[in-house]
């Protein structure tokens, strides 16, 4: 067996290109914040939304939920 000499682990990458991918990502993050921030609705104008009250009829029998059909004349006459 030959003897191998031990090197150190070397990272391709240097610290500069390290802390411009971390500001980028930074920067990402916040505009994307910003954005969201920005486009959300306003919560202090929308209209909360409106709930239908039931209509009374007076003096005519429940039916079965069926909308009641207008009359209707045949053409021509």
């Amino acid at each position: 067996m030959s003897a191998r000499r031990r090197q150190t682990y070397h990272v391709g990458r240097s610290r500069r290109e390290i802390a411009v991918a971390v500001a980028v990502g930074l920067a990402i993050v916040i505009v994307t914040a910003v954005v969201v921030w920005i486009l959300a609705p306003d919560t202090s104008t929308t209209v909360p939304p409106v709930t239908p009250t039931p209509s009374v009829t007076s003096g005519t029998p429940a039916t079965s939920g069926a909308p009641a059909t207008p009359e209707t004349t045949a053409p021509g006459g």
